[in-house]
């Protein structure tokens, strides 16, 4: 083995060292793992650890929704509570407005017919498109925890 092979192999030991290395570990147990996500998983599978809250600390005065980020919450004032704000993005099939484009989007993905509602309710009759919809109206609605 030369030494142009031998630099290429310790290349290659060195990013599979990487992928494996164990970079998460549980206090509890001495386990590793590669991704936070999983080490995550399994604190609060197997140990019951809860996460961290984060502090809403952005309140609005007119309907009493919380925000942790200032962004979300001035996004939010000047989208649902300043009426010289016009919705500039209008839905051409059924001319629903929207304030910002991405919103938009998201609604003309629900005139499709491919996309059904494959979340449903258990307490009411709503069903939505996608999970994020489905868990703000379980929490809105029906003050459920999902955690």
């Amino acid at each position: 083995m030369d030494q142009e092979d031998f630099e290429v192999n310790m290349e290659k030991k060195t990013l599979e060292e990487k992928k494996t290395a164990k970079l998460f570990t549980c206090e509890v147990c001495d386990r590793g793992f590669t991704r936070r996500d999983s080490w995550r998983r399994h604190q609060k599978t197997q140990h019951g650890a809860k996460e961290k809250k984060k502090t809403e600390k952005y309140f609005c005065r007119v309907c009493a929704q919380h925000f942790t980020r200032r962004y979300n919450w001035l996004r939010h004032q000047r989208t649902h509570h300043q009426p010289q704000t016009k919705k500039r993005f209008t839905c051409p099939t059924c001319d629903r407005a929207f304030f910002r484009r991405a919103n938009l989007i998201r609604h003309q993905q629900r005139h499709d017919n491919k996309k059904e509602r494959v979340w449903h309710c258990e307490n009411c009759e709503e069903s939505f498109y996608r999970l994020w919809d489905w868990r703000t109206h379980q929490r809105g609605k029906h003050g459920s925890c999902l955690d």
